[in-house]
């Protein structure tokens, strides 16, 4: 007994590593594809031993299929792609065919890709292609977005906490929590009670000493534009506590006559102090006027001479005037446009100008932020 079992499995372990012969008898077929039973033997062996087989079967059918998401909203003209799942895992086909109860709400590709088209509900299904009697859908809730507008010009956009903040030029600002409805929560040019600056003429009268307070291409207004707002952390207020609110700003009467300044506050609605006037654009080499302007736009009328006066340099360059004495703004910026950005060292930079004279970046310092920034700029 024991030895007949061990050349049984010697025979089975050769069969494992040899081509065998096998011969297939009665029983019901005559090859693997059938059921019954067969003798095999392997090359040069007289021995042979009877073996059942069951048959193979050709295909595994599909028992079901799942699309892998659940019900989702859309807005017109957004999509999303699906995915399925076949079931069983050896099912041989494996391929669905996609279709929408209602295009004309949403659409969906070979892909499984859906479209939002509009406004309405749409069934997504999902069928075998071996056996449309297997499917999934889901089903697709299509919107139209809705937008509650506020219009700002020279916008800039800051986060604070949950809330989306947009200053703009013309002293107007608005916020938003999902930046598609927007609240104003500004009063444009009013003065006093200005919510931004509160007595804006007292409080800006240190900008508008150079540009912007009804003035020259001003007059009849206040032009204080394309601010931006960010939160300085290292800033040291006057009760000695750090960080606020900042407010950069530019004035402007002219084309090239303007002024950078900022302003801080407590909260990022305002209303803001000015604290300093630190860039200049539109002097002259002499006494010079603007129509329309009681502003003598000579250079010792900025903060240059303070410069000077404090040995930050020698004098004014030759290079900032054109022959007859104007600014030479061919070469030297508008000071409008203020932008302020951290870079991975976490210095301060600003970068502002226009089309005149071009855009300039400057590096700041956190001591002494202002008066670095003026020695820079001339």
């Amino acid at each position: 007994m024991k030895k007949t079992f061990r050349r049984k499995l010697a025979m089975l372990l050769m069969l494992a590593i040899a081509v065998p012969t096998v011969a297939f008898a009665s029983g019901g077929g005559s090859g693997p594809s059938s059921a019954g039973r067969a003798v095999i033997s392997t090359a040069g062996s007289v021995d042979k031993h009877p073996v059942s087989f069951s048959s193979l079967p050709n295909s595994v059918a599909v028992v079901s299929v799942t699309i892998n998401q659940q019900d989702f909203s859309l807005l017109v003209g957004g999509t999303k792609s699906l995915t399925f799942s076949i079931a069983p895992v050896a099912a041989i086909n494996k391929s669905v065919s996609w279709s929408s109860s209602d295009p004309a709400v949403a659409t969906v590709d070979e892909k499984g890709k859906v479209t939002a088209v509009s406004p309405g509900i749409a069934d997504i299904q999902a069928t075998s292609a071996e056996d449309s009697s297997k499917f999934d859908s889901v089903t697709v809730q299509v919107t139209k977005a809705s937008f509650t507008k506020f219009s700002v010009h020279d916008p800039s956009i800051v986060k604070d906490g949950n809330t989306f903040y947009v200053f703009g030029s013309n002293l107007e600002a608005a916020k938003s929590t999902d930046l598609m409805n927007w609240t104003r929560f500004t009063n444009g040019d009013t003065t006093p009670g200005n919510v931004l600056y509160g007595d804006m003429v007292k409080n800006l009268a240190g900008s508008f000493a150079w540009a912007g307070n009804s003035d020259a291409d001003s007059t009849g207004e206040h032009r204080v534009w394309a601010p931006y707002v960010f939160y300085n952390e290292d800033y040291k207020n006057k009760d000695g506590s750090t960080g606020a609110y900042m407010i950069y700003y530019c004035t402007s009467s002219t084309y090239i006559r303007s002024a950078i300044g900022y302003a801080v506050s407590q909260n990022i609605e305002g209303p803001y102090t000015y604290v300093d006037t630190i860039i200049y654009s539109g002097f002259t080499q002499n006494d010079a006027y603007d129509n329309r302007s009681v502003i003598n736009k000579k250079w010792t009328n900025t903060n240059i001479q303070a410069l000077v006066d404090n040995g930050m340099f020698q004098g004014p360059r030759s290079e900032w005037f054109n022959g007859n004495g104007s600014y030479n703004n061919d070469l030297f910026p508008n000071a409008i446009d203020p932008d302020l950005f951290y870079d991975k060292d976490g210095k301060l930079w600003m970068t502002y100008g226009s089309w005149s004279g071009g855009i300039f970046e400057l590096k700041s310092i956190r001591k002494a932020e202002s008066l670095y920034i003026r020695a820079l700029m001339v």
